[in-house]
C-alpha cells in the first residue's frame, strides 16, 4: 500500500513522539530507581572494595545521596585510616578525611556512550597527611593504586641504584638547557628526555630489587594487587570543574625531623583532564617547623597534569603571598609578588625544573631558575640573580635580629649573580659576583654536610672597609666620644678579665658576627682584599687563609701592604670561653709610621720607616674591653724618622714652639711590655747627628695618653747651645696623643751631677 502526503506526515509525527517519550520514559524510569534506591547499603562494599585495592580501611560516615539532575553523588564524612604502626607513631589516625565530597557525572556518556564520566569534582574540608618514617611511608600502598607505581615497574623509580656514566651524562645534558638559549633549550630537552626515557626502560629489565623508597615493599600486604590500566577510571575521567573549599595538606617527615602543614587551601579549576593543561586558582596558608613563620599564598597558573599523575607542570603563574611572624614581634606582615615561566615536578623520578621565577618584595628582585633531582640523594643545579635586596630590612621581616652597625646604610644594597650545584650533599657555589657598600666579592664556596657542616671557599675582595659594620652594644645609646678625664675616672680590669659591657653607656662591637656563629664555624679557605679598612687603617693586597673548626680560628697568613710597607702575621681567635680571646704575632717592615698614625689616631707626632715585632693577647668582644685587657711584647725601630711639632733646638734654647717645626733623627728604638692596654716603655733610645737619648715611659691606649721623659745627650750642637754640649738635657713628652707637649726640666738639668761639673767649668772658663 502506498501512503499519501498526509499519511506519510501523520506517522512521521506519532514516531518523532514515540522517540521523543520514550527517551523520555526512560530517564523517568531512571530517575525513579534511582530515588527509591538506597546508595547506604552499597558502604561495606565500597569499603571492601578499597580496602582490598590499597591495604587501608575506608570507613565512610556521613550519607551517600544521589541526585538525578544534575546526575552526581555525594559523600560525607569519609576517612582513609592509616595502618596502626604509622596511627601509633605520629598520632595521626587518618591518611585521608573528607567532611563532604560531590561527583558529578555526564548524564549524555552514561546513556549514549555508556560511559562513565565524572565532569564535576568538589571537596569540601579535604585533609591528606602524609607520613614518612625510617622503615616506610604512609602513602606507599595507596601509589599501587597508580599503574605508574605497580611492582613491576618500581624499580624504575630508584634512579640511582644501578646509574651508569651515560645515564649521568644524559642528565647533565638535560640540566645544561635551562641556560640555553630558548629555541635550542627546547629541542636540547627534547633529544635529551627522549634518551633518558629509553635508558630507563632499557633499565627496567636489569633492576632486580622492586623495594621502596626506603629498601622496603611498597606494601605489607600481599594480597593487595594493581589495578589494570584499562580498569582505572581516572584514566578517562574530564572534569568541567574541580573545588576544594578549606583543604588541609600535612607532610612529618620522621627521617628528617620536619613538618610541613598547608591549610585553608582553596583550589578552582576548570576544563580538567589529565595530560592537557588547564587553568586553576588557588589560595592557601603554609607553615613549617623550622621557621616560626606563617605564608599567606594567592596564585594563578597553568598546570598540566600527566595521566599517571607522575608529572606535574606549572607553567605561567601569577600571584603573591604574605610572610607574617608572631604577632610578639609586633613586625608588619611582608607582601612578595611572583611569577615564573615553568615549574615541572616527575614525581616517578624526583626530577625538578624550575625557569625563570621570579619574587619581588621591598623594593628588591631575586630571579632563579634551577633543575635536578630532589630528595636525599639531591642533585641540583641552578642560577640566582638578585638585585636591590637590603639585608636590614629582609631580616627585620623574616624575623632575624639585626646589628645596630655604625654605617646605617650597610648592607642596604645588594646585587649580583652565582650559579650553584648541589651534588651527594655538597653545595657548590660558583661564578659568583656580589656587590654591596662599594664592594665587589668574586669567587667560590662549598658547603658539604657530612660527616658535618663545613665550609671551604676562595674569594676575592676589591674594597672592604670593617668600620661599615661594627655594631652598637646598646641598640638606644648613640655612640659617644669620651674625653680623656672621663676615663681616667673608669675603673680598669684586672689583667685576663673581661669588663662588664652592661655597665658602659654606650659601646662598638669589634664585628657585628653572632659569637654563637663562630663556634660552630668549620671552614678552611682564602680571602685576598685589594684594600681593606679597619679603624681608620686602611691596608692594601691583603691575603687571608682561614681555619675554623672546634670554637677555634686562625688567620695564617694574615699579610698585607700596610702604608709603603709590608705586615706579616698570624691571628688566632677562640670562642669556646665565655669572653673571646684572641692572640696577634707577627712583624712590619719599612711601615710609614706617620701615615699609619694619622689614619688610625687622627694624630702625627712621629714619621719614618717603621719596623717592629709584637706579639699580642686580649680578651672582650668589645673595641674597648679589648684594649683594656691588652697584653704581650712590642718592640719598635724607627729609622730615617722625625719628631713633628717640635725643634729640639729651639726647645732648648727656650724658644716657643712654632708651626711646623721638627726634630729629625737617624734612629729610634723603643721596647717593653704590655699590661691591661698600657704599653710600658722599660728601654727607649734615639740616635741623630746633633744629639742622642734615652728614656722611659709608657702610652695608655685605653685613654688615649702617653708620658715620656729622655736624656737627651746634647753632642753636635747649634753655636747657640755651644754651651749645652755635652750635657744631659732631661726632655719630657706627655698628654693626650693629639696635644701633648714637649717640655725641658731646668730643675733636672741642674741636679745632673755631670752637668754640674760642666756648668762649673764653663762658669771658670768664663771668668777667666
Amino acid at each position: 500500500m502506498t501512503l499519501n502526503s498526509a499519511q506519510l506526515f501523520k506517522w512521521s509525527n506519532r514516531l518523532i513522539l514515540v522517540g521523543a517519550i520514550v527517551p523520555l520514559l526512560l530517564f523517568l524510569g531512571f530517575a525513579a530507581a534511582i530515588s527509591f534506591i538506597d546508595f547506604n547499603q552499597y558502604k561495606p562494599q565500597i569499603e571492601s572494595e578499597v580496602q582490598q585495592r590499597s591495604g587501608h580501611e575506608l570507613h565512610i560516615e556521613g550519607a551517600i545521596e544521589v541526585s538525578v539532575f544534575p546526575f552526581a553523588f555525594s559523600v560525607g564524612e569519609l576517612a582513609l585510616k592509616n595502618k596502626a604502626s604509622f596511627a601509633e607513631k605520629f598520632g595521626q589516625e587518618n591518611l585521608l578525611s573528607v567532611k563532604q565530597m560531590r561527583v558529578e557525572v555526564s548524564l549524555w556518556d552514561l546513556f549514549i556512550n555508556k560511559q562513565l564520566s565524572v565532569v564535576g569534582l568538589e571537596l569540601i574540608d579535604p585533609k591528606l597527611v602524609l607520613l614518612r618514617g625510617q622503615e616506610a611511608a604512609n602513602w606507599e600502598a595507596v601509589a599501587r593504586l597508580i599503574p605508574l607505581f605497580s611492582k613491576e615497574e618500581a624499580g624504575v623509580s630508584r634512579r640511582y641504584a644501578n646509574a651508569s656514566l651515560e645515564d649521568l651524562d644524559l642528565f647533565m645534558r638535560r640540566v645544561s638547557a635551562i641556560a640555553a638559549p630558548k629555541d635550542e633549550a627546547i629541542e636540547a630537552d627534547s633529544v635529551v628526555t627522549n634518551a633518558l626515557e629509553d635508558r630507563l626502560s632499557d633499565k627496567a629489565e636489569e633492576l632486580a630489587d622492586p623495594s621502596g623508597l626506603n629498601g622496603a615493599d611498597v606494601t605489607d600486604n600481599p594480597e593487595v594487587t594493581a589495578p589494570n590500566a584499562s580498569d582505572d577510571l581516572a584514566l578517562q575521567w574530564h572534569f568541567e570543574s574541580v573545588i576544594i573549599k578549606n583543604g588541609h595538606f600535612e607532610l612529618q617527615d620522621a627521617v628528617v625531623n620536619h613538618q610541613a602543614v598547608v591549610s585553608s587551601l582553596n583550589l578552582l579549576a576548570f576544563d580538567v583532564t589529565l595530560g592537557k593543561p588547564f587553568q586553576v586558582r588557588t589560595d592557601f596558608a603554609y607553615r613549617n617547623t623550622l621557621k616560626a613563620r606563617h605564608y599567606e599564598f594567592d596564585l594563578s597558573a597553568d598546570l598540566d597534569v600527566s595521566k599517571d599523575l607522575s608529572l606535574w607542570q606549572v607553567s605561567d603563574w601569577q600571584g603573591a603571598f604574605k610572610l607574617k611572624l608572631p604577632e610578639a614581634q609586633k613586625v608588619p606582615e611582608m607582601r612578595l609578588v611572583t611569577e615564573g615561566k615553568r615549574f615541572s615536578l616527575n614525581l616517578l623520578e624526583d626530577q625538578i625544573q624550575v625557569t625563570d621565577v621570579q619574587l619581588k618584595a621591598l623594593g628588591s628582585q631575586v630571579t632563579t631558575s634551577f633543575s635536578g633531582f630532589y630528595g636525599e640523594q639531591a642533585n641540583l643545579y641552578g642560577v640566582v640573580d638578585v638585585e636591590g635586596v637590603n639585608v636590614q630590612n629582609w631580616g627585620r621581616h623574616l624575623g632575624v635580629q639585626m646589628p645596630d652597625f655604625v654605617n646605617e646604610k650597610a648592607l642596604t644594597e645588594i646585587k649580583g649573580q652565582l650559579n650553584w650545584a648541589l651534588e651527594s650533599g655538597t653545595l657548590n657555589v660558583s661564578d659568583m659576583m656580589l656587590s654591596w657598600d662599594e664592594s665587589t666579592l668574586k669567587g667560590t664556596l662549598w658547603r658539604k654536610s657530612e660527616p658535618q657542616v663545613s665550609y671551604a671557599y676562595d674569594f676575592t675582595i676589591d674594597r672592604l672597609n670593617l668600620d661599615d659594620y661594627r655594631a652598637r652594644f646598646k641598640d638606644d645609646a648613640p655612640m659617644q666620644k669620651k674625653d680623656a678625664g672621663t676615663l681616667a675616672d673608669e675603673p680598669k680590669p684586672a689583667e685576663g678579665k673581661s669588663v662588664d659591657l652592661g655597665r658602659m653607656e654606650s659601646t662598638y662591637l669589634p664585628l657585628a658576627v653572632p659569637i654563637s656563629t663562630l663556634r660552630e664555624l668549620n671552614a678552611d679557605g682564602k680571602l685576598q682584599i685589594a684594600s681593606l679598612t679597619a679603624w681608620g687603617v686602611t691596608a692594601q693586597s691583603v691575603e687571608m687563609e682561614l681555619k675554623a673548626g672546634q670554637g677555634k680560628l686562625q688567620l695564617a697568613p694574615f699579610d698585607a701592604e700596610l702604608y709603603q710597607g709590608r705586615l706579616t702575621s698570624k691571628l688566632e681567635l677562640d670562642v669556646n670561653g665565655k669572653t673571646p680571646s684572641y692572640r696577634w704575632q707577627g712583624k712590619t717592615q719599612q711601615v710609614q709610621v706617620g701615615e699609619l698614625l694619622q689614619a688610625g689616631w687622627q694624630t702625627r707626632p712621629l714619621g719614618g720607616a717603621l719596623e717592629s715585632h709584637f706579639d699580642l693577647n686580649t680578651l672582650g668582644s668589645n673595641a674597648s674591653v679589648l684594649k683594656q685587657n691588652l697584653l704581650g711584647e712590642l718592640n719598635l725601630s724607627v729609622t730615617d724618622g722625625a719628631f713633628y711639632g717640635v725643634d729640639l733646638d729651639r726647645l732648648l734654647a727656650g724658644q716657643a714652639v712654632a708651626e711646623g717645626d721638627s726634630t729629625a733623627f737617624k734612629s729610634m728604638e723603643i721596647k717593653g711590655p704590655i699590661k691591661q692596654g698600657v704599653f710600658n716603655i722599660q728601654k727607649m733610645g734615639v740616635d741623630s747627628q746633633r744629639f742622642s737619648a734615652t728614656g722611659f715611659g709608657s702610652l695608655d691606649l685605653n685613654q688615649g695618653r702617653i708620658d715620656t721623659q729622655m736624656k737627651v745627650l746634647v753632642s753636635n750642637p747649634i753655636k747657640a747651645l755651644r754651651h749645652l754640649k755635652g750635657m744631659k738635657v732631661p726632655v719630657r713628652y706627655r698628654g693626650p696623643l693629639d696635644q701633648a707637649v714637649w717640655s725641658v726640666n731646668l730643675q733636672a738639668l741642674l741636679a745632673e751631677p755631670g752637668n754640674q761639673k760642666k756648668l762649673v767649668a764653663q762658669l771658670k772658663a768664663l771668668l777667666q
